[in-house]
């Protein structure tokens, strides 16, 4: 059902957005970050407020070394396969400090509704405005999801990642009997992901 703006509620809407181009003209540069700016006035054109799941900050170390390095720190761990992703040189992290915003989302969700190879749960988020994020999101995510309760996992929605072996695999969050993981699950590209498996995509 549309709702009629008018009256002093439409002023303070006017007031607002004016108040962001005033920001955005200033000769002293915009004081907040443009890219997060132009996705939350994407989520507030289609009617998404406040639905992002976190946000994380990419570039907070300068390899995929330091970044292990943090996790054993906090006391995470990172399977064998995690572990060798990071160390990889292919392995790249944000040359510059960046706000990403997370979107959690099944399959289910996406229209899925008995599951979906990797493919197929891409394309469907594509369609909706979702994207894929990079791959030092995978231990961003870990390291900031500092409540995950037990039983849960979700899958970073990143490009597949190819271990020492050539295997593929995905950053998975993981928080089993054993504790809160970095894991790096390995998968066949015809393998169904289970429709209600939560995974974390960015927004175009």
């Amino acid at each position: 059902m549309a709702n009629i703006v008018a009256g002093e509620q439409y002023r303070k809407f006017d007031g607002q957005l004016s108040e962001i181009k005033r920001q955005l003209r200033q000769s002293g540069g915009y004081p907040f970050g443009p890219e997060e700016l132009r996705v939350a006035l994407q989520d507030i054109i289609e009617g998404r407020f406040g639905q992002y799941w976190e946000t994380i900050e990419l570039g907070t170390h300068e390899s995929g070394a330091l970044l292990l390095a943090a996790l054993e720190r906090d006391g995470y761990k990172a399977n064998k396969g995690a572990e060798g992703i990071m160390l990889k040189p292919e392995f790249t992290v944000s040359p510059t400090r960046t706000k990403l915003r997370l979107y959690k989302v099944t399959a289910d969700e996406l229209g899925l509704a008995q599951g979906g190879t990797r493919v197929q749960i891409y394309d469907a988020a594509f369609v909706k405005g979702f994207c894929k994020i990079p791959a030092e999101a995978g231990p961003q995510t870990r390291l900031k999801y500092l409540n995950q309760q037990r039983g849960e996992c979700l899958v970073i929605a990143t490009d597949s990642i190819s271990d020492s072996g050539g295997n593929l695999r995905l950053f998975v969050i993981d928080h089993d009997d054993h504790g809160r993981y970095l894991n790096a699950h390995c998968y066949y590209p015809d393998h169904v992901f289970l429709p209600d498996i939560p995974w974390l995509f960015g927004r175009r």
